[in-house]
């Protein structure tokens, strides 16, 4: 908060005097620190702050003024308490609490008139306008503002005739009468700018705007409101911007430009937080869910409504709520929901007539009570005129009576001189009545004129004595001449209008006022729908001279009514259709009813469907056969469908109109006629079929009783009038009751084999107190004689009689226990399922997690293999990278479990070299087998081809697996591993592996017949046991074409072995070519612009030192974020972009990439997944290319002259 130089010298000021003056020198309050001055100083400041609502937000505003206002209680000076409350009452007025505003503004109001402050009076008289006007009660608002007014205009107060001429406008805008509103208006302007008032310059250009908007004129209320903007801005006025914002956006909005509209509306509502206005906000939050019901955004507009709806609730503004109801029913309409837009239409249309009615008695209560003190005045004043008449005529009496004599000499005298007082006593008393019946009159003609409903008055014979401008406007006249003198039941339209009018009439001539609703044409020809208002006008004597009538045109609600009945016509004859179908499907399945019976039904049933009934003839033919209603003919209006069982035609329904009825396109039938002829059509088809079964029903009604049997379905009944209980023999069979107990069984019996636990829920079943469900079904146990527990299935159903009254009940039960075992085993399965699941997803997440280090580690490797190394260093170095990969196996085979249990494991076959193959097995385990007595042997025979195309990944993993194993389970010996051919055709070559190790205990661990899944495998076991990698490497070889068998001899030992299908590699070109080619493609990459995206540290530095081996200049990004902007930066060759990344990953680049760039450079990925699926989805979604790691530098190599070959080609 910045200080003004003077006020951090008060603050000053006030700590000293705080601090260091003695209190002995001051003059202290009781119970207060601070001395009068200087609590007058802090109550000043307090107040000033309240009112400043440039610096400080809403509630801080009302915090400072209750502060004040708590100070001010009992210090002398009245006018700071008056200031601080009249603060309070402006802010309370703002956030929609007009009750305290209202009381707080009232007692300013005495106050001010007390002490003679006529611009407090004024102001809160204006404020006290307002709340009138929000609450609906427009003529009490016009008067308390039309009073200070005019203390304004009676003094010398001219700056604050611009304040009042705006409340004015406003209220005679309500009103209607736009012109008397633009002359306020004016005058509002002329006055705040002669006296530099930029508050009310504001305000007045804003209303004016608003004037011109509802005119019509956009552009000129656009000026407008800018004009009011810059100065609301000029001077930091935030609560006039937030207002002027929401105008601006109703000028987008109107104009269609609904996205511009909703950024004014969001930064009016933006700024609600600090000045706190609840009317404004209501407004907004209407006007933002009216742009998105305009833009088709359904959703959002419903929440915007709802939470205007609500506020308006909270307030009481009554036209806010009326318009919300009718905005959220249009929003159902449009969502479809006709039943919710119903319900709102509903209470828009009683909360509308609740406004009028409170208008139109607030009115008519208004002018009675002018009219009423006008009487009152005009019977005072003859009052006095008489008593003052009566008095001086006792008077004279009373002087003829004393003096006589003297009377007699200047009788003549005296009763001119009295007669001249007495007739200028009745010409004052005469004038003083006119003048004040002049002025009651003046007040009825403004209020008649302001009054924004049509008001006609009518003598006993209907003819119209006085009508006001609104009533020319709805009778289509401009001039109230024309209708001065004519009937009114003239522009009643029908006979039953009439006839309703001169029933209120006569209601009316005996004093009692009515309002109801007629169709009416005026004289410019117009039909329209009226609501008349009318009340008896009555004489001295009460009788009825006339009535006074309200008119108020409600074509446009009679049109939304119409509207919504018409919806109601097409649901009921939608309702009729279903009707139609379900009593056709009801006589369908009545017991040994035939076809023809039901076509013959059906002749009475499809015309009810149908818009016109009674007009309507029927014909049905099938096999051959017609049927027809009694009234069919043939006429030029009819329609046929099809009836087909499987596509097959056996007949046609053809529906004739008797009469032409109105064409709907080309013919009299409705399109959903149409529909449901042809799903009649449909249904009998449906029934034919059904019909065919019903003998194969029949025949099977045997066999079903014989599975009812077998199933276990029995049941017992209870006669409900006799009481007794009659059992079946399959009850007792289910029960296992013996054939001794069967003869005196009974309802005691049965309740003791019924289960403790669920006695309760048995009792419920055989209640006969609720006999009004017809069909109850329970689940129980019993417990048989024998004590085994059996779940029992039962059902309930009450037999009723001719009038409705029960008198049987027939209970079913059904021995479900297997069931519920199986219901239970299955229930076991799925959560077996998902304990699955969750453990691959685990299983999955650390195998990423693990892959992600070594990736780097064999980068770093094979780059080492590459530069100048000692035999040893080579050796050591080889070793690494075999136990690296052999590691990467053990990861695969937890992958390759996930694979296995979901059936996506696949077979990628390549080219490799055999001989590098084995000598690679020997690496990787040569330390292991270094630790113990062990010797690995490996003879590979010769016809073999050199080159072979075979899944080498899959091969190595099994191979591997089974040579681990043996190491396992062997301290020493040797371990022999044999490739061999075992048969080739043409290209293709089957061959034989064999492992054998010493290994020979007869309490092995290996399983004789190798298992087919991992259920045998515990969770503890799973990374460890020799079981799972078995069972992995039994999977691969079937996927290899080959089988792996397993067998142990006590003098051969364990002994593992399978086939393979391998396809011989094409010939290739000596080691120069391979050489050359080599350097072709490094002078094609050399000078490249790279640029790699990576999180990971290692993996940068790997694919930095193999492109920077190539001469390759690389450029670094830890994520793809950081490469979109060095790619606006810079400009670049080929892009490698690492899939998971954190901020922004592989693919969100790539789209981000794709959008940006017109043309960008090619994209190649860098992952760790080895599932094609997932490759796929990268190349689908935008990808030009995939590597996976750990990344092979040769085909990095050579992708990288790929895509750039590719590059240079296209450009």
């Amino acid at each position: 908060m910045v200080l003004f130089p003077g006020r951090f010298l008060l603050f000053c000021l006030l700590f000293l005097l705080f601090t260091f003056i003695p209190r002995s020198i001051s003059q202290e309050i009781p119970g207060n620190g601070l001395t009068e001055n200087q609590r007058e100083l802090l109550i000043a400041d307090l107040i000033e702050k309240s009112g400043d609502r440039v610096r400080w937000s809403h509630n801080a505003r009302l915090d400072f003024a209750r502060t004040a206002y708590e100070y001010a209680q009992g210090f002398e000076k009245q006018d700071l308490k008056m200031r601080a409350m009249f603060n309070m009452a402006e802010l309370f007025f703002q956030q929609g609490n007009f009750d305290h505003a209202f009381q707080y503004f009232d007692t300013l109001q005495v106050f001010g008139k007390e002490t003679g402050d006529l611009v407090l009076e004024i102001k809160t008289k204006c404020y006290i306008g307002s709340i009138y006007r929000y609450k609906g009660e427009i003529y009490e608002a016009l008067g308390i503002t039309y009073d200070a007014h005019r203390l304004v205009m009676d003094s010398d107060l001219a700056k604050l005739i611009s304040l009042t001429s705006n409340h004015l406008g406003i209220i005679y805008r309500n009103l209607g009468d736009t012109a008397i509103a633009m002359e306020y208006y004016r005058k509002a302007l002329d006055n705040a700018l002669e006296f530099n008032d930029t508050n009310q310059i504001i305000l007045a250009y804003t209303y004016l705007g608003n004037h011109f908007r509802t005119e019509g004129y956009a552009e000129k209320a656009h000026e407008h409101y800018l004009t009011a903007m810059e100065l609301a801005i000029r001077n930091n006025d935030m609560q006039n911007i937030a207002s002027l914002n929401n105008n601006i956006g109703n000028i987008y909005r109107d104009r269609g430009d609904y996205d511009q509209a909703l950024e004014y509306y969001n930064l009016a509502y933006g700024m609600l937080d600090e000045i706190f206005l609840a009317g404004l906000e209501t407004v907004i939050l209407r006007n933002i869910g009216v742009t998105f019901m305009l833009k088709g955004d359904l959703d959002e507009a419903y929440n915007y409504i709802t939470r205007s709806l609500e506020n308006s609730q909270n307030a009481q503004f009554l036209w806010l709520m009326r318009d919300n109801y009718f905005t959220l029913s249009e929003i159902h309409h449009q969502r479809g929901e006709d039943h919710q837009a119903y319900n709102y239409l509903k209470q828009y249309n009683q909360l509308n007539q609740q406004i009028f009615n409170d208008r139109l008695f607030n009115s008519i209560n208004y002018f009675n009570d002018r009219i009423y003190d006008a009487q009152r005045k005009e019977e005072l004043y003859r009052f006095r005129w008489q008593r003052n008449l009566l008095l001086l005529t006792i008077v004279g009496l009373g002087l003829l009576f004393l003096i006589s004599l003297f009377v007699l000499i200047f009788s003549r005298l005296k009763e001119k001189k009295f007669h001249v007082e007495s007739l200028e006593s009745t010409i004052r008393e005469k004038e003083s009545t006119e003048k004040a019946l002049r002025q009651s009159e003046e007040n009825y003609q403004t209020l008649i004129r302001t009054l924004n409903e049509g008001l006609v008055v009518l003598d006993l014979d209907n003819k119209i004595e006085f009508v006001n401008f609104k009533a020319c406007k709805v009778l289509g006249v401009k001039d109230k001449s024309e209708l001065t003198g004519r009937n009114f039941k003239e522009f009643l339209l029908t006979p039953e209008d009439e006839k309703l009018y001169n029933d209120k009439m006569e209601l009316q001539k005996m004093g009692i006022s009515d309002h109801y609703e007629v169709k009416m044409k005026n004289v410019s020809g117009d039909l329209l729908w009226v609501n008349l208002s009318s009340a008896p006008i009555l004489d001295e004597n009460l009788k009825s001279k006339g009535s006074v009538t309200l008119i108020t045109d409600v074509s446009d609600r009679k049109k939304y009514e119409e509207t919504y009945s018409d919806l109601t016509t097409d649901l009921n004859q939608k309702i009729k259709q279903l009707n139609c179908m379900y009593d056709i499907s009801d006589i369908s399945g009545v017991p040994g009813i035939t076809f023809e019976e039901i076509i013959e039904k059906s002749l009475e049933i499809i015309p009810v469907g149908l818009k016109y009934t009674h007009d309507i003839g029927v014909q049905i033919m099938f096999d051959n056969k017609v049927y027809a209603s009694d009234n069919y003919k043939e006429t030029p209006w009819s329609y046929i469908v099809p009836i087909k069982v499987q596509k097959k035609k056996l007949g046609h329904i053809k529906v004739a109109y008797l009469e032409q009825k109105p064409k709907i396109n080309k013919d009299p039938f409705h399109f959903n006629e149409k529909i449901l002829l042809k799903n009649i059509s449909e249904k009998f088809g449906q029934i034919l079929e059904a019909k065919n079964l019903e003998k194969v029903l029949r025949e099977n009604q045997e066999r079903l009783q014989e599975i009812q049997r077998i199933a276990k379905i029995g049941n017992w009944e209870k006669d409900l009038v006799s009481d007794d209980f009659t059992f079946s023999e399959n009850f007792f069979n289910i029960a296992e009751i013996s054939p001794e107990r069967r003869k005196f069984f009974g309802i005691e019996k049965l309740l003791e084999i019924i289960h403790p636990e669920d006695k309760t829920t048995f009792n419920e079943l055989i209640n006969d107190d609720d006999l009004d469900n017809s069909i109850l079904s329970y689940n129980y146990r019993i417990i048989t004689q024998q004590g085994l527990i059996k779940n029992i299935y039962s059902s309930r159903k009450v037999v009723r009689d001719d009038n409705d009254q029960p008198f049987r009940v027939i209970y079913t039960l059904q021995d479900v226990t297997e069931q519920k075992i199986n219901q239970d085993l299955k229930y076991s399965a799925e959560v077996a399922l998902r304990t699955s699941e969750a453990r691959q997803q685990v299983l999955a997440d650390m195998s990423y997690e693990m892959r992600t280090p070594l990736n780097g580690i064999i980068g770093v490797v094979e780059f080492l293999l590459k530069s100048d190394l000692t035999p040893e260093q080579m050796n050591l170095t080889k070793t690494i990278k075999d136990s690296s990969e052999g590691l990467m196996n053990i990861i695969n085979n937890i992958q390759d479990l996930s694979r296995i249990e979901y059936g996506n494991l696949e077979m990628h076959d390549k080219v490799f070299d055999i001989n590098q193959f084995t000598e690679r097995i020997s690496n990787l385990f040569s330390a292991l087998t270094r630790h113990k007595e062990l010797k690995l042997r490996i003879v590979l025979d010769k016809k073999i081809p050199a080159k072979i195309v075979a899944d080498e990944i899959r091969l190595n993993q099994v191979i591997s697996n089974l040579i681990s194993n043996a190491v396992k389970r062997n301290e020493k010996g040797e371990i022999h591993l044999k490739l061999w051919p075992v048969k080739k055709h043409k290209e293709q070559m089957v061959i034989g592996v064999e492992i054998k190790d010493p290994f020979n205990n007869d309490d092995t661990r290996l399983p004789l017949n190798i298992i087919d899944s991992l259920e045998g495998i515990s969770d503890t076991d799973i990374y460890k046991s020799e079981e799972l990698s078995l069972s992995i490497s039994f999977k691969l070889v079937e996927l290899m074409g080959g089988v792996l068998s397993m067998k142990t001899d006590k003098k051969q030992g364990s002994i593992a072995s399978f086939d393979f299908i391998a396809n011989q590699a094409e010939k290739t070109t000596g080691k120069s070519d391979r050489n050359g080619n080599q350097e072709k493609i490094l002078k094609t990459i050399e000078g490249l612009k790279v640029l790699y995206a990576e999180d990971k540290i290692i993996n940068q530095k790997v694919i930095k030192l193999m492109l920077s081996h190539a001469k390759v200049d690389v450029a670094l990004a830890n994520n793809g974020a950081e490469a979109l902007d060095m790619m606006t930066k810079h400009n670049y060759d080929v892009i490698l972009l690492d899939m998971i990344m954190p901020v922004m990953d592989g693919m969100e680049t790539v789209k981000a990439i794709r959008e940006k760039f017109d043309i960008s450079p090619p994209l190649i990925g860098v992952t760790a997944s080895t599932m094609e699926k997932s490759k796929k989805l990268y190349l689908d979604n935008g990808l030009d290319d995939i590597i996976t790691k750990p990344v092979n530098q040769a085909e990095l190599y050579e992708k990288l002259a790929h895509w750039h070959l590719m590059k240079t080609k296209t450009h």
